[in-house]
């Protein structure tokens, strides 16, 4: 059996910022991610990292900022003490050569914000550039090992109740287990069980249901929090809030400037946005976003550049184009339920990032809060584990099963596909009691047919574990019985 000091379950920028710090003080890092490294919400990520650096801004502004776009449910002190590390980690991570661009000119804008706040790394898409200098030092790092198509179906507890094993599936649908002291759950979020998703198709959070089946808690499944521009062609590309922040405007069908008499117009919270988005297309038949305001030399020069690049390959001239856009399922603030140094309530158990429920998000997250989050949360999980005395071995119930696949790959997929549509037509933007209802009994029946073959066909672990959490997501969003943040029902 393998076995390691600390097994890390995803790689993005929280997951291999956790594995960085830790393999350089010593531990045997293992870092398992159920595609490619490449495939990750971070490596997505165009913006860049909320911090407060500007003359005209404060740690006090930050964090009202936050405090209002998430409604009050945040929890205001671990609010504060994240926002409060967020400059320290990007100095860390400055000295390991992360290309961090803090002068007060570069400073980007985005809705939420009451100032210029938004860190930008590199000169292209930051999430871009941060994955590819982290992925560059963890090949480096002789303490760092990655097991890329390993996904995560099972975890086991020793004797003592600590989480000592992992089960993994690789694509052959191969099952194997993976023996670590410390587990760190960095898998980000569950937006791709939506129809219409801005992340990787691999965002199905498989590892919360795994945590959950452990006995960890999960919170906050309700609070997805869609963004409401991702153009609408046959290759979906997200269209940054970076753009509304140098000017451009949202147009309905009638090119009607829908968000005028708005609070905060085209820079309103997310959840507003993507509310007005969505009611602007089902009553005009179309939403669209025009950078025809913003000089069209920025699109060859500069941030703007690649925004340019990406546009053109998709057959769109942003000089002159209107570009289609709709919401999207973007990033899940529910998670793993974690403290102050992101322990679960299962001991031997962290979770950080797009996966961890921290609270410093409340009902709605505040623009590039996300990447600010994952540095921090992976440095603090770090840091608790190093502190942690060294959790014993005890032995380990798990008998290995060699088991091969007997399902109809065509029926699982149509069967997730029915999923994400369920998800996204009756638990999307807008809800309503009665189909949550429907969505639940129907999320019930299918687990309930599926888990009678669960034992015999390991190529249903994935499925079954993406229902489950569905099934959850559900029942958190039946029980929020009021609208608020990015949670919005109706009677």
């Amino acid at each position: 059996m393998i076995d390691f000091d600390v097994c890390i379950v995803g790689s993005g920028s929280a997951g291999l910022i956790c594995a960085l710090i830790l393999a350089k003080a010593g531990k045997r890092v293992l870092v398992c991610t159920k595609d490619a490294v490449t495939e990750s919400s971070s490596a997505w990520a165009q913006g860049g990292i909320a911090v407060a650096l500007g003359k005209e801004d404060s740690l006090e502004q930050h964090l009202a900022d936050t405090l209002a776009v998430g409604c009050g449910l945040n929890d205001a002190a671990i609010a504060l003490h994240y926002l409060s590390r967020v400059e320290a980690v990007v100095d860390l991570l400055a000295k390991w050569g992360i290309p961090f661009r803090k002068n007060p000119a570069d400073l980007g804008l985005e809705g939420g914000h009451s100032q210029r706040r938004i860190v930008k790394i590199g000169t292209g898409f930051s999430g871009r550039t941060l994955m590819k200098q982290l992925w560059e030092l963890a090949l480096r790092e002789a303490n760092i090992s990655v097991s890329q198509g390993t996904g995560l179906i099972g975890l086991e507890a020793d004797s003592q109740g600590a989480c000592q094993l992992g089960i993994f599936q690789d694509i052959n649908f191969n099952v194997f287990p993976i023996k670590a002291s410390a587990w760190v759950i960095a898998s980000g979020g569950y937006s791709s069980l939506f129809a219409r998703s801005s992340n990787p198709p691999v965002s199905t959070g498989e590892p919360l249901a795994c945590a959950q089946d452990l006995g960890a808690e999960l919170a906050g499944l309700e609070f997805v929090q869609f963004h409401p521009t991702v153009l609408a062609c046959p290759s979906p590309f997200l269209l940054s809030e970076t753009l509304r922040g140098e000017g451009a405007v949202l147009l309905d069908a009638a090119g009607v400037r829908y968000l005028e008499s708005c609070a905060g117009q085209e820079l309103a919270s997310r959840a507003i946005v993507a509310l007005e988005t969505e009611q602007a297309i089902e009553r005009t038949g179309g939403a669209y976003l025009d950078l025809r305001r913003i000089d069209s030399e920025r699109f060859s020069a500069g941030d703007l550049l690649h925004f340019g690049y990406e546009l053109k390959a998709r057959g769109f001239d942003p000089s002159c184009d209107l570009l289609p856009v709709q919401p999207a399922a973007h990033y899940c603030i529910g998670g793993i339920k974690v403290n102050e140094s992101c322990q679960s309530s299962v001991a031997g158990l962290w979770s950080i990032g797009e996966a961890a429920f921290t609270g410093l998000h409340g009902a709605d997250r505040l623009a590039s809060n996300s990447l600010a989050e994952c540095l921090v949360s992976a440095q603090l999980a770090a840091q608790s584990i190093l502190g942690c005395a060294h959790y014993p071995a005890h032995p380990s119930t798990y008998s290995p099963q060699t088991q091969t696949f007997s399902g109809n790959l065509a029926d699982l997929e149509e069967t997730r596909k029915d999923l994400q549509n369920l998800l996204w037509e009756k638990c999307g933007i807008v809800r309503q009691q009665s189909e949550l209802d429907q969505a639940s009994n129907w999320v019930a029946d299918k687990l309930a047919s599926l888990e009678q073959r669960y034992s015999e066909e390991p190529s249903l672990n994935s499925l079954v574990l993406q229902l489950k959490l569905a099934r959850q997501m559900i029942t958190s969003a039946k029980a929020r019985k009021v609208s608020i943040g990015t949670h919005q029902i109706l009677g």
